[in-house]
């Protein structure tokens, strides 16, 4: 651990990056703190009444002070260096305050405290007296413990053995670093330390740091023609210095993700942002073929001073989004750092440098433009700068798009030379198409879009070490956003809508694309189209239609010409047909191959024709799938970029696709229902979705009516869009924009009723699959919606057939929350509509137990667990009730006494959460009392509802954790008698319970390996079982351990060889009475790959247990 000194001065320079609160407690002195107090705090929290503490931080003359003492007052308590609050958690000497007024106060501005430290900062705290503070620091305990991050808060002159549990807690959770000097002590140490001058100084000087560099030596800038010229510039060019390169927009460690992201957002639009090009961010990708321009650059500067000047101007050529615009950036910090050669960077492609003509009466006189002047002017004062003048590097982003526009920089240029500059130029523009786009006047570089050799490595690491994803989530993304090919832009942009003018570069290339495909159709002739059909494209569309059991026909026209309607009319479905297959691809979806050539309708020329040239759109990609081809667009960010440039409409498409859709694919009809899952009711929270919007939810029935049309149409009966009908219509018909009668939704209800009536008798033989859990659920969401408009209809005949139903769901796919919610509204439905207290209070026991077993509370539909309670709360359940139910042997008294401990709210006893609170733990062993006692304890076993409660409530008091814990490789500390208890619950349970719970499976294997005589075939059985479930929990959950919650140690032989592909052994432990070997990792051990070998014995090996089974590890402190 770094020595305390080093620790303080870490702090105090990082004060000026990251927002950092200082908290002084009832010892800190006052006196002799200047400089420490002059510093950049964002805010200070105090103990101290002392009136005269105020004018210690006012030494800064760069900031005010304010004290804060009133709740009023808190509002005003922010990060703010220059406005600094002094939060006086027990007011001024002055005043006056009774023993609630105070309470209220701390609450109120410590509260303050995870608001300021939620994403980042720092909290340093200094002169605490346990005893005098005790009160406060359990309070600000409290609130530390909401901010999920750590280290962020320091304890000066507290001991690593401090006896306050909430400090001790603070620093074993890693949320705090203990200190056991005090900040005055290290400062009378280090004040005078010549090596901590600058960084000590009081906060209200800075240097200035406006120079380039040239040969190596800073140049400054600082006189008031120099000043003006930067200005005269800075609209459209800025020249590199010291300050904006290497000071500006610094940020804190903990803000990396979120300037990352910001990096990806606007590094091409306007000037290079320089903070992700430093070497401490490193944002930027390097990409092939920047050590080329690099070289390029440093000869053609070199050749800039000579008499000859022959080096030409370079051009990086690429697509849009190549990465062109990035590399300038980086080539130009590389060079500003290299520090010979003074850089000007041009961001605005259209300024206008060359000479114009302008109309006299004296005739046509020939100028330079404003900007060039400006610009000329700039580079005559930077040469008057140096004895021996120096060559400038200009960089322009003309990212040339027509061939008018490739001149510009080599004009500039020649233009700058003519008046004697020392300059050479970069520049960019779009790729060359042909071999005799040659471009003469430059040294050419050409850049393509593919991520070649290591750069799809870089691009993961990014998303990894700066955006903070987790490996696997990283490689998920890539695949994702690049499933086509690994582009550049879809690798590297993977945030939502990045640029608005990236919209317009992408339109202009798809319409150069489309443009010339519309002029080669309107000039293929008979012969062409023959020749094309021999090519290997021929058989692949032949192969396709072959499946479609259609033939591939020619229509060629006789006529030489096609006539201009025609050709718009090629144009438009051209554009249509990208437009839809970018829709696929904004949510998430693949275009087929065959829908798209249905698509493309009958045109006078040949499919195969239209479809290769298709497939020559550099914005399309075609990839072969296990299923077939599908088309997508380069990168999800480009395709919703060429929708909101092109605005069409987004149903309009979609049921452009759907009228072409094949009753006979399935994989066609999944492509609709992915789209309007993605945009309709049932993804209400995501940006993605349109329900929300008045203007498009006419055409949400509108879909509606096309689905029916389609499944009436359809030759094929199997068909998953019934599903999506289904719950388009369920969600219309309650929605109030609907203006329709009550009873024309019980009848437009009724019929969609009877439609899911019939395709679930018609599919009665199948077993349970993913379609026909989606079937039924569905049916039992549109029969609850058509039961609560209906009060004909027997509440009782709904809950039991959804009951049923829903049974048979959860059964199968136990975590399917869809499932559970729509049990609980049948049975909600029911329980409201019975008489007898006894009966609904039975019901409502059994449907708070299937509430519990939920993976979590589904917020999409959270007003169903408030009815519940709000039901439950309304009945008057007393001591005579309670009494009367032990008496008929009923649980639902138990129940319900038990759930009263539990709570609700914010205070309420959560299974899934760790088990810190006193009065928590104290409920906890209330309810354990409850149900052991022995005159309930029978009543217990026999009530699924009542076991589910006493299991997780047994466990959490044992463990202080939850049976999914939170972190890996979590520990426990139970008896043998306790375990054996727990297995015995844990088995009736299931016994009893219909729904085998992932959770509940998991206890009970935990168990079997935790007991030694319970480690045979009923342990592997239930490892197996959850290995095969549809909840998959890969983590190292628990360690086993003994009663003293030490890792049991264990002794086995390799099974076999290790498998080096795979990278996987197995050990073998049959004499601690596993009967499987048990899978190992061999760094997971301690262990090369190299150094195992067959049959080796393996000694202190850790057993950790996971929802894929047991595994053996070492872990920190175990054997």
């Amino acid at each position: 651990m770094k020595d305390h000194e080093t620790i303080l001065i870490d702090l105090i320079t990082h004060i000026n990056i990251e927002s950092t609160i200082l908290f002084l407690g009832s010892r800190s002195p006052i006196n002799g703190m200047e400089k420490l107090f002059s510093q950049r705090w964002s805010c200070v929290y105090t103990t101290s009444r002392n009136p005269e503490l105020i004018e210690s931080f006012q030494h800064n003359a760069k900031r005010r002070v304010a004290d804060i003492v009133s709740t009023e007052d808190a509002k005003f308590i922010d990060n703010n260096s220059r406005e600094l609050s002094i939060v006086r958690i027990f007011g001024l000497e002055d005043d006056s305050r009774d023993e609630l007024e105070q309470e209220e106060i701390l609450q109120t501005f410590l509260e303050k405290m995870p608001v300021l430290l939620e994403t980042y900062g720092r909290i340093i705290f200094d002169g605490l007296d346990l005893e005098i503070d005790g009160p406060v620091i359990q309070q600000i305990y409290r609130q530390l413990a909401k901010i999920k991050r750590k280290k962020f808060a320091f304890f000066f002159g507290v001991s690593d053995q401090v006896e306050n549990p909430y400090i001790r807690r603070l620093a074993q959770n890693e949320v705090a670093t203990l200190l056991t000097e005090t900040i005055f002590n290290l400062f009378q140490r280090i004040e005078n330390n010549e090596n901590y001058i600058d960084i000590l100084q009081l906060d209200d000087v800075r240097n200035d740091n406006s120079f380039f560099y040239s040969r190596g030596k800073p140049v400054h800038m600082d006189s008031e023609l120099d000043k003006q010229l930067l200005l005269n510039v800075e609209s459209f060019a800025q020249l590199l210095n010291y300050n904006t390169v290497e000071h500006s927009d610094l940020f804190p460690a903990e803000l990396t993700g979120q300037y990352f992201q910001s990096f990806l957002q606007h590094s091409t639009i306007g000037m290079p942002k320089w903070y992700g090009y430093r070497e401490q961010n490193d944002f930027h990708i390097k990409r092939y073929f920047e050590d080329e321009l690099y070289e390029q650059t440093i000869i053609a500067l070199r050749s800039a001073g000579d008499k000859e000047r022959r080096e030409k101007p370079i051009m990086l050529c690429g697509q849009a989004c190549s990465g062109k615009t990035n590399a300038l950036g980086a080539l130009a910090y590389r060079i500003f750092h290299e520090k010979q050669y003074p850089v000007i960077y041009i961001a605005d492609s259209d300024v206008q440098f060359a000479e114009e003509s302008e109309n006299t009466g004296e005739g046509t006189v020939k100028k330079r433009s404003e900007y060039f002047k400006q610009l000329d002017e700039l580079l005559k004062q930077i040469d008057t700068k140096s004895a021996i003048p120096n060559p400038t590097l200009i960089i322009w982003d003309t990212a040339c798009r027509v061939r008018s526009d490739l001149n510009k920089a080599r004009d500039l240029l020649n233009l700058l030379r003519s008046r004697g500059r020392r300059v050479q130029i970069i520049c960019t523009a779009y790729q060359r198409t042909t071999a005799d786009d040659e471009r003469k006047q430059y040294n050419c570089i050409d850049v393509e879009i593919d991520l070649r050799g290591e750069e799809e490595q870089l691009v993961r690491d990014l998303l990894v070490e700066k955006a903070g994803f987790r490996p696997k989530d990283a490689d998920n993304m890539i695949r994702h956003y690049s499933a086509a090919s690994m582009n550049f832009i879809g690798s590297l942009y993977l945030f939502q809508d990045l640029h608005r003018n990236l919209r317009a570069r992408l339109r202009r290339e798809n319409d150069g694309h489309v443009e010339d495909m519309s002029q080669q159709f309107s000039k293929v002739s008979k012969e062409v189209a023959e020749d094309a059909l021999n090519t290997v494209m021929r058989e692949k569309i032949a192969a396709i239609m072959g499946k479609l059991e259609k033939s591939l026909t020619l229509t060629i026209s006789d006529t030489a010409e096609i006539v201009t309607e025609e050709i718009k009319k090629i144009d438009n479905n051209l554009k249509k047909l990208v437009c839809c297959i970018a829709v696929c691809t904004v949510y998430k979806e693949h275009m087929p191959l065959p829908l798209a050539m249905r698509l493309l309708g009958a045109y006078s020329l040949d499919t195969s024709k239209i479809l290769k040239l298709i497939l020559g759109n550099a914005l399309i990609r075609e990839i072969e799938t296990v299923e077939g081809s599908v088309l997508l667009i380069r990168s999800q960010l480009e395709a919703n970029l060429l929708l909101k440039e092109y605005e069409w409409d987004t149903f309009e498409l979609i049921v452009a696709m759907l009228h072409h859709v094949s009753s006979g694919s399935l994989r066609e009809q999944r492509l609709i229902q992915g789209i309007i899952r993605t945009i309709g009711p049932n993804n209400k929270e995501s940006n993605q979705s349109l329900w929300k919007q008045d203007s498009s939810f006419p055409k949400f029935m509108l879909l509606v009516e096309e689905l029916r049309r389609y499944r009436e149409q359809s030759e094929n009966r199997n068909s998953d869009l019934i599903l999506t009908e289904i719950m388009l219509a369920r969600e219309i018909s309650k929605d109030l924009r609907w203006n329709r009668t009550e009873d024309e939704r019980i009848s437009f209800l009724s019929e969609m009723y009877e439609i899911a009536e019939r395709e679930i008798k018609r599919r009665q033989g199948e077993k349970m699959n993913r379609f026909l859990s989606n079937l039924y659920v569905e049916w039992a969401n549109l029969s609850i919606r058509l039961y609560d408009f209906d009060d004909t209809l027997v509440k009782s005949e709904l809950y039991a057939n959804v009951k049923e139903r829903m049974d048979l769901v959860i059964q199968h796919y136990p975590e399917d929350n869809y499932a559970y919610t729509a049990y609980l509204w049948a049975g909600l439905q029911y329980a409201e509509s019975l008489d007898d207290i006894k009966d609904k209070l039975c019901l409502l026991e059994v449907l708070d137990h299937y509430k519990a077993m939920m993976a979590a509370e589904d917020n999409r539909d959270g007003n169903i667990f408030g009815r519940l309670d709000a039901l439950v709360d309304g009945l008057y359940f007393n001591e005579d009730r309670f009494q009367k139910s032990i008496e008929e042997e009923n649980s639902y008294g138990i129940h319900y006494r038990a759930r009263k401990l539990i709570g609700v709210g914010d205070n309420a006893l959560r299974f899934n959460e760790l088990l810190t609170d006193a009065n928590k733990i104290e409920n906890c062993k209330q309810i354990i009392d409850l149900m052991e006692d022995l005159r309930h304890c029978q009543i217990v076993l026999e009530s699924a509802s009542c076991l589910y409660i006493l299991i997780n409530a047994m466990w959490l008091w044992n463990n202080r954790t939850p049976v999914i814990p939170v972190d890996e490789e979590t520990r426990t500390s139970m008896k043998p008698s306790e375990w054996e208890r727990m297995y015995d619950l844990c088995s009736r349970y299931l016994e009893l319970s219909k729904v085998r719970p992932p959770r509940m499976v998991y206890l009970l294997a935990l168990c079997c390996a935790q007991l030694e005589n319970r480690r045979g075939h009923e342990c592997d059985q239930l490892f197996e079982e959850l290995r095969k479930g549809t909840s998959y929990e890969k983590r190292r959950l628990h360690i086993l351990c003994d009663s003293e919650g030490e890792p049991l140690s264990f002794t086995g032989s390799i099974d076999g060889r290790y498998n080096r592909i795979q990278h996987r052994g197995y050990v073998n432990l049959r004499n601690a009475g596993f009967q499987e070997a048990i899978y190992f990792r061999a760094e997971l051990i301690g262990r090369t790959e190299d150094s195992l070998k067959e049959r080796e014995k393996l000694s202190n090996l850790n057993l950790a247990t996971s929802f894929s089974g047991l595994q053996a590890c070492l872990v920190k402190g175990g054997a």
